[in-house]
This record gives C-alpha cells, sequence and structure tokens, in this order.
C-alpha cells in the first residue's frame, strides 16, 4: 500500500485574476493581508489594519493543509493592495463568494 500523494505547496505570491467584488467583508482583528493563502505566507506591509476595514471578497480558497478558508480581498482604502485574509479574521456580508 503506498501513501497518498502529498499535497501542493501552498503559493505564497498568489494573485487569482478573478474581478468579482461583490461581498463585503469587515475585519474583526487588527491584522495585515498576507501574500498567500496559508498563515506560513509573508504579511503585506508593517502596519495591521484597524477594525473595522472594509475588504471586498474577490474569491476564496480552501487550504488543503490546514482546511482553513481564505478570502482573497479588494481593500475598500487605496493604502492597501489586494491580498489574503484568514476567514476568522472577517465578518461576511451577504452574497456568493466564487471560489479562486
Amino acid at each position: 500500500m503506498s501513501a497518498p500523494p502529498a499535497p501542493a505547496a501552498v503559493n505564497c505570491d498568489w494573485n487569482p485574476t478573478k474581478s468579482t467584488t461583490g461581498v463585503s467583508l469587515t475585519t474583526t482583528k487588527e491584522i495585515s493581508l498576507r501574500y498567500g493563502p496559508a498563515a506560513s505566507c509573508p504579511f503585506i506591509g508593517w502596519d495591521d489594519m484597524d477594525v473595522p476595514t472594509l475588504l471586498w471578497a474577490v474569491c476564496k480558497y480552501r487550504n488543503p493543509d490546514s482546511g482553513n478558508t481564505w478570502y482573497y480581498t479588494d481593500p475598500n482604502e487605496a493604502s492597501w493592495a489586494r491580498g489574503w485574509i484568514y476567514s476568522g479574521n472577517v465578518k461576511v456580508g451577504s452574497g456568493t463568494i466564487p471560489s479562486c
């Protein structure tokens, strides 16, 4: 019996090309966005976003290693670039977020 294949490593430089931004997210914790959908991916920038900060969900991704859901977001403020945030750090508005 062979071992199951190892999951692919998470890409910490992943910028999905989707443009849908119809579902709002509001931060519930002072935190920065990340370059990829994993806790091991580095933060973007030096400062954390305030609570509440409005973000717009572009798409979602379930990390196969941790089982956690991450959102690729488009911040409402021009001072933040698009990036990833763990679903446990935001409150999700109404609507459906597509998979990445």
